[in-house]
């Protein structure tokens, strides 16, 4: 399935990337990622997987974060 350019950017920006973090996640150039958004280039058929991926990842950060963070402070009071 070939996204199009307005699904490009909001799958990009539902990321919280920018086009430069973007064009290096997926090693392309930022002109590049550009030109997918502004429909000049078609993007490649690997972009719906790739930012699958990066979301994937990116809600396993957060998920390993929460457990990392502090519990609070409930029944810290002696």
């Amino acid at each position: 399935m070939t996204l199009t350019p307005d699904q490009v950017h909001r799958r990009r920006k539902a990321l919280g990337l920018t086009q430069q973090q973007l064009a290096t996640a997926l090693g392309v150039s930022v002109s590049t990622v550009a030109n997918w958004e502004a429909g000049r280039y078609e993007p490649p058929g690997y972009l719906q997987l790739a930012l699958d991926l990066l979301d994937a990842i990116q809600q396993a950060k957060r998920r390993a974060n929460a457990k990392k963070a502090p519990a609070g402070d409930a029944g810290d009071d002696a």
